[in-house]
């Protein structure tokens, strides 16, 4: 979780690998991060500085919250970052990123919701929340 957080708001750096890593595919960044043999940490970082302010669109459209957005953003990327193993090359990245930053929005919502009637519950003291959903 902390190189996430790291990658996330310190600013990108250039690697020397003997290549540009800002030249290099998706796929092949994603290869990168799955491999022991290098630094994954670099390759990602990569991923997040293409993705960030993509993610954080679908985020905030989705929450229409800055700080929720920014939340599921993180979260969005922590869960990828864990799941890289997961990912079938043979679908897109982007894709892939989109379903998870829209399925950490929909936890975000429910958790509100579920927020919200607990309050109402602690104030009316008749709501049952176990039936609500």
């Amino acid at each position: 979780m902390n190189v996430v957080l790291f990658l996330l708001f310190f600013p990108y750096q250039e690697y020397d690998w003997g290549i540009n890593i800002k030249d290099l595919s998706d796929e092949e960044l994603v290869n990168l991060c799955k491999s022991t043999e290098v630094d994954s940490g670099k390759a990602y970082q990569e991923l997040v500085r293409r993705y960030k302010q993509y993610v954080y669109s679908i985020s905030f459209n989705k929450l229409n919250n800055r700080e929720d957005a920014l939340d599921a953003s993180q979260e969005t990327f922590i869960r990828a970052y864990y799941g890289m193993s997961n990912f079938r090359i043979d679908s897109s990245f982007k894709t892939w990123l989109t379903t998870i930053a829209a399925n950490v929005c929909l936890t975000v919502t429910l958790s509100n919701k579920r927020k919200f009637w607990k309050y109402q519950m602690s104030i009316d003291g008749d709501i049952d929340i176990e039936n609500i959903y």
